[in-house]
Formats: C-alpha cells, sequence, structure tokens
C-alpha cells in the first residue's frame, strides 16, 4: 500500500474534519451515518487518559485513521493470501 498524502497533509485533513464538529456527538453521528462500523465507534469513544479524561475530536480521528489503515492492511494482506494460495500473483 502507498501514501496519497504526506504526513502533514494528513495532519491538516484531521484536523479539519475534527473542527468540522463542534460537540463529540455530532462527530459521532457523522462516523455512524458514513459506514463506519459502530463496534469500532463505541470502542474508540470509550478510549479515555491516564486521567480519564476522553479523547479530544482530533485525538479520535487520529485513532479512526489508524483503525482505518490497520484494517486496509489486513485486508490486502488476506488478499495476498488468497491470491498466492491459488497461484495468482498480485
Amino acid at each position: 500500500m502507498f501514501d496519497v498524502f504526506t504526513e502533514e497533509i494528513e495532519v491538516q485533513i484531521k484536523k479539519g474534519i475534527s473542527n468540522l464538529y463542534w460537540y463529540l456527538g455530532d462527530l459521532k453521528k457523522a462516523w455512524l451515518r458514513s459506514g463506519v462500523d459502530e463496534r469500532i465507534v463505541e470502542r474508540l469513544f470509550s478510549l479515555r487518559h491516564d486521567d480519564k479524561s476522553k479523547l479530544s475530536k482530533r485525538q479520535l480521528m487520529d485513532k479512526l485513521y489508524e483503525e482505518l489503515r490497520k484494517s486496509k492492511q489486513s485486508a490486502i494482506k488476506n488478499s495476498n493470501y488468497r491470491c498466492n494460495k491459488t497461484n495468482i500473483k498480485t
């Protein structure tokens, strides 16, 4: 998998998206409306800092981004495994 954006651009995109939503609840609703799995949403919104405070909108966007990258990489690995198993080259 290759990266389309530089790290600096990714940071600006996540910061911009997180600022679109004034309340955390609005961000949560937007994720659900856009098709993010409800279990992922609930797990990320239940994360807390060591002092038990909630993550900021920006921190939640970072976590979602990490989750999506992780699941994408896993899907690619599984796809490559299935193709290699059937002697199809990718």
